[in-house]
């Protein structure tokens, strides 16, 4: 029986070899090409899980009105700025101060929340918290502070966006033990935060808005903006944007 001759062996090998090396060159960029879509599709994401936290937070900012509670909180005497000492009959906590907190209300101590924004920086008091034992020293109130600053571990001139929450909200202390402290959005080449002024119905061009004193005494943004420029996966050039509204629920 005739068999290959050598030389139909090394061409066979050779032909072999090339379509081996054409499967292997498709197969790994499709493995590459997975990879990239999977980061690209976490980036997006992350931005995404990101806007929805900010977007919870500033939708329970909490600043009551006395007349919403049930019972006798709601139906409690308003206390007029005019005349601080009456009602006589009221709860000791009316007369207490605390930090972040305003001047009670009514005679039962319900009081208004602080908000503080500036560009990149704002803080408030949300009613979001979610206690996951019941014995835990917290209550549903939490302040909460969003902030653009230096991304320490991801590089040197990197920045970032904070989220800093403290289950303490009656204190001002900024090392207390509650506070919790976790990046939401990496890689970020600019972030601006904007406050809407409803009544001149006009975005703020003041550079910090204090529901404590000044201008906006009293008064809380009717829309937020976020706006921010973050870096793409694998760039240091290519930039994504996006600008995202949100509404506070309060009585405004």
């Amino acid at each position: 029986m005739k068999g290959f001759t050598l030389l139909e062996l090394l061409i066979s090998i050779m032909i072999l070899s090339f379509i081996s090396l054409g499967v292997y060159q498709t197969t790994s960029s499709s493995f590459s090409l997975r990879e990239d879509l999977e980061k690209d599709g976490d980036f997006y994401n992350s931005i995404r899980v990101a806007l929805d936290i900010i977007g919870r937070d500033i939708a329970h900012m909490y600043s009551p009105q006395g007349s919403a509670f049930p019972g006798d909180i709601g139906k409690a005497t308003i206390i007029d700025p005019a005349k601080p000492n009456e009602p006589k009959e009221r709860s000791p906590y009316t007369d207490v101060i605390w930090p972040f907190w305003g001047g009670a209300i009514n005679a039962m101590g319900v009081r208004p929340a602080r908000f503080l924004g500036e560009a990149t920086k704002m803080t408030f008091i949300a009613n979001s918290n979610f206690r996951l034992f019941r014995d835990a020293p917290e209550s549903d109130f939490i302040k909460v502070t969003y902030s653009y600053e230096e991304d320490t571990l991801a590089g040197r001139g990197t920045r970032a966006l904070f989220r800093r929450t403290h289950t303490d909200v009656f204190t001002e202390r900024e090392d207390s033990a509650t506070e919790v402290r976790y990046l939401l959005i990496s890689r970020l080449k600019s972030l601006k935060f904007s406050f809407l002024d409803g009544e001149k119905d006009r975005w703020d061009m003041t550079p910090r808005w204090d529901t404590a004193e000044g201008l906006y005494k009293d008064v809380y943004p009717a829309m937020i903006r976020v706006e921010i420029e973050v870096f793409t996966p694998n760039s240091d050039e290519n930039t994504f944007s996006i600008s995202q509204l949100y509404r506070p629920e309060l009585n405004l």
